[in-house]
This record gives structure tokens, sequence and C-alpha cells, in this order.
């Protein structure tokens, strides 16, 4: 694993289901965490719909 990686060359992306309380009601989102190589800066959306595909929603996180 090189220890040096060069802007938008790699990420690491991880996605998980939670469980959240939302104006009083309790539901389960899907939750993309997207982590760039080069700065290592994370960041993380929360999606509430079923068919939303999270590697897309983590491509546009990252390329912003």
């Amino acid at each position: 694993m090189p220890l040096y990686y060069a802007p938008g060359e790699a990420l690491k992306f991880h996605c998980s289901h939670e469980i959240v309380l939302i104006n009083g009601t309790t539901t389960t989102v899907k939750v993309a965490h997207v982590r760039l190589r080069h700065s290592r800066m994370m960041f993380v959306r929360a999606l509430m719909e079923r068919d939303t595909r999270l590697w897309s929603v983590a491509q546009i996180i990252a390329s912003r």
C-alpha cells in the first residue's frame, strides 16, 4: 500500500445503517462514509431513501 496518493487518485468508502431520531421518530438511514486518501479528509452523508445507491453519492461527495 503506497504511503502517498496524488489528489483525486484514491478514496476509501464505507457504508452503514444507523438508527437515528428525527422529529421524535426513530428511523433507519443509510450512511456513506468517504475518506480521501490524499488529504485524509472525511465526508459523511446520511440518506433516508432505500433506493439510493451509496457509491454514486460517495463519488459525488469526493468530487467536490
